[in-house]
């Protein structure tokens, strides 16, 4: 550029070439070069020259510069009982120039492959692009990038039925510099994944040596195995092992507690109880020993209706308050246990059997107090033996205990009155109903409290059949936009959480006409439920806890229906003979003969010395 009006022209020359191409000075004449970052630029590959006269002469030399591309990545690997899933992060750190495309190999037995990346546009396979098993994909990108740049892989491959091995193959960045980077294995389901013999490209490493940045949207926290990566190109025979389901148990003993009390002539009376999580379980099944009567049973406290089947006896199990709480059950039951006599009783115990394992389980055996262990044996541990005073056993102390047992029940029946209202303000009419049903259940001693909570248990049993019926109504008729939101997501399902407020504009969508035909019909329903159900009451056993009393522990017992037994053989304490009775009885006549020689004398000195 030359000023024609200009006497004398001087100034700068800054040359910035684009991304990919390298400048060279070839000749100069009149301008001499500068460095440019003296001039306050810090771009890589600019030219600076300052200009000495006109005119002036400039050649270039210029080059295509190839980019710099190095891959951190890392490969997490899930093997599951059909699949092998994989899922990878490469870390793309790209220099000199930037890329617009790129290109990964992944193993050509891959299915369902994806990419996903910020700036990603389009993948395709390059059709005849195959290399050992590799298939190689083409990926366009919206702009070129340079710097670092996150690309995400996800493939899975198949596994024949039931194989008993599976090869991994490396997912490969084409046309870089350099790859390094880690790869995990993780077994998934009933499976065991072993590596026996890791190629020399894979080096065995500690997942907390991979970077935080790779390891964005994958979990490989929980993987079994983890190396580095030596070579990209590897592949990774692993050996899988098949394990058979284990069971799920439906319910969870929490406690168990055995009370017996044995009479001298060999009768035990037993009051068994279990502290059990219901879960899905809805029938305990139980056996008990041979000639043994059963009495009555309580869940959580109220009495229920027990049937048999053939041997077994079946209890109806319900739903806990609190999900936090197990429930208890309680059950009676008599049988003769031994031989007894004056001077020996000879025992053997045995518990009922069960349809769940038992956990943390403590045996009271109450004896007489003239009976000493001699012996024992058994599938539980002596932990202690000590002497019960207890109190009398007559009316009076019996209508004592129960007025005690009355009492406690009403606390707890509070407690679920207060339980049930607060569920009712969170949204959880099904825990506000099972809560109103044990405080109506407890509370059949006090009348003004038992129909409190019959009324509020009464007033929800109506509610949730005035919604059930609404939302059925509206369903069939195709008007589900009238049940709101919450409604119409689960309408479906059996058990429908909602709030008062939400129940109360559901049903005051209807005319008082049409709420007043429901209410008739939910009142018949309901009164035709409770007279399907039957609360049964029974008389409560008092078990005496007095005399000697063996305690006996065990910590769990695994296996269901298993025996638990305990033998006994136990001495009446000795008494005196005939012979020791005379002789104590001659011994105390000859003592007060000598005290009553010895006061006469005594009496006789006196009054000679008063003399």
């Amino acid at each position: 550029l030359i000023l024609r009006e200009a006497g004398k022209q001087q100034g700068a020359l800054v040359i910035v070439p684009e991304q990919g191409m390298q400048l060279q000075a070839a000749a100069l004449e009149g301008v001499s070069q500068l460095d440019p970052q003296k001039s306050g630029i810090k771009q890589k590959g600019v030219l600076a020259f300052r200009l000495l006269q006109t005119p002036w002469n400039l050649a270039l030399k210029i080059e295509q510069v190839d980019p710099w591309i190095q891959v951190t990545s890392l490969q997490h690997a899930t093997v599951t009982e059909a699949l092998v899933k994989v899922a990878a992060n490469l870390q793309y750190q790209i220099e000199n120039t930037g890329l617009k495309t790129f290109r990964v190999l992944v193993p050509t037995n891959a299915e369902s492959v994806r990419f996903q990346g910020e700036l990603v546009a389009d993948f395709l396979p390059i059709a005849g692009a195959v290399t050992n098993g590799m298939q190689q994909w083409e990926l366009k990108l919206q702009r070129r990038v340079i710097g670092q740049h996150l690309l995400h892989v996800t493939y899975q491959t198949l596994m024949p039925e039931q194989a008993a091995e599976a090869t991994l193959r490396g997912v490969q960045a084409a046309d870089v510099n350099l790859q390094r980077g880690f790869v995990t294995i993780q077994s998934g389901g009933r499976l065991q994944v072993r590596v026996e013999a890791p190629p020399a490209a894979l080096q065995p490493a500690e997942w907390q040596s991979i970077p935080r940045a790779l390891q964005q949207n994958l979990q490989a926290s929980a993987a079994n195995f983890a190396f580095r990566i030596v070579e990209p190109s590897f592949q990774l025979a692993l050996k899988v092992d098949r394990h058979e389901a284990a069971k799920l148990l439906p319910a969870r003993v929490h406690r168990t507690t055995f009370t017996s009390v044995i009479s001298d002539d060999g009768v035990m009376l037993t009051h068994v109880r279990l502290e059990m999580f219901p879960g899905d379980k809805r029938l305990l099944h139980l056996t008990l020993p041979k000639g043994a009567r059963f009495w009555f049973a309580f869940v959580n406290q109220s009495g229920v209706w027990p049937w048999r089947d053939q041997d077994r006896i079946l209890i109806p199990l319900e739903q806990p308050s609190r999900g936090d709480a197990p429930i208890p059950v309680e059950i009676f039951f008599s049988s003769a246990v031994g031989s007894g006599g004056v001077r020996s009783l000879d025992l053997e115990l045995l518990a009922p059997k069960f349809d769940l394992p038992l956990e943390d389980i403590s045996w009271r055996v109450h004896l007489g107090e003239k009976w000493e262990l001699k012996k024992w044996t058994g599938t539980l541990q002596l932990e202690r033996e000590q002497l019960a005073a207890g109190a009398a056993l007559d009316l009076e102390g019996y209508l004592q205990g129960e007025a005690a047992s009355q009492r406690e029940q009403t606390q707890v029946a509070g407690k679920m009155l207060e339980l049930g209202n607060s569920a009712l303000q969170q949204g959880d009419p099904q825990q506000a109903r099972r809560a109103f049903q044990s405080a109506y259940g407890l509370s059949k001693h006090d009348n003004a409290f038992n129909e409190d909570a019959r009324v509020q248990l009464h007033n929800l049993k109506l509610q949730q059949a005035l919604v059930g019926l609404n939302v059925r109504q509206e369903t069939v008729a195709g008007n589900t936009a009238a049940l709101g939101t919450r409604f119409r997501d689960l309408r479906g399902a059996k058990d429908v959480n909602y709030t008062q407020q939400d129940a109360k504009e559901l049903i005051e969508r209807r005319t008082a006409d049409e709420n007043a035909a429901l209410m008739r019909l939910a009142e018949r329903l309901i009164q035709q439920q409770d007279a399907a159900v039957s609360s049964p009451s029974a008389i409560r056993a008092s078990i005496p806890a007095q005399g000697r009393v063996l305690t006996f522990k065990r910590a769990v017992l695994v296996d269901t229906w298993a025996d638990l037994r305990i033998a006994l053989e136990a001495k009446a304490s000795r008494t005196a003979s005939w012979m020791t009775r005379v002789l104590v009885l001659a011994g105390t006549f000859l003592l007060l003969a000598l005290v009553t020689r010895a006061r006469g004398s005594s009496s006789s000195l006196q009054e000679t010395h008063e003399v």
